[in-house]
């Protein structure tokens, strides 16, 4: 089942990779999505930033990205804790609960992986 936003709690934090920008990436971005002057000169005296600032677009479509990886990767893991169960376990309504909880985990990575394709 999928989750959104507001199924995680109030305060919930993840941490995820860290992702750099180049001033070239920020220019690229900027030329075709957001050409403010802000997103497109680290001049200080051509902008009311005072120097280059990647676009908030550029930002939250990298931070999609990441929280999708990152969740993606919390989904191995659980797969892999219901593996080892299935491996080690003797008590059938565990093992079943654990086959349901990869099975869905996967389906949740394959979602994933169609609406964000790496």
């Amino acid at each position: 089942m999928g989750r959104a936003f507001e199924d995680f709690p109030v305060g919930s934090r993840f941490i995820s990779v860290t992702q750099k920008i180049s001033a070239e990436e920020i220019v690229a971005f900027a030329r075709v999505y957001d050409p403010q002057p802000f997103h497109l000169t680290s001049d200080p005296g051509e902008n009311l930033l005072g120097g280059l600032a990647a676009s908030g677009w550029q930002t939250a479509a990298i931070s999609m990205r990441l929280f999708i990886d990152m969740m993606v990767s919390h989904h191995r893991g659980a797969i892999k804790m219901s593996t080892d169960v299935m491996a080690a376990g003797r008590n059938d309504q565990v093992q079943e609960m654990a086959n349901n909880i990869a099975a869905e985990q996967d389906v949740e990575i394959g979602r994933m992986r169609e609406a964000f394709p790496s």
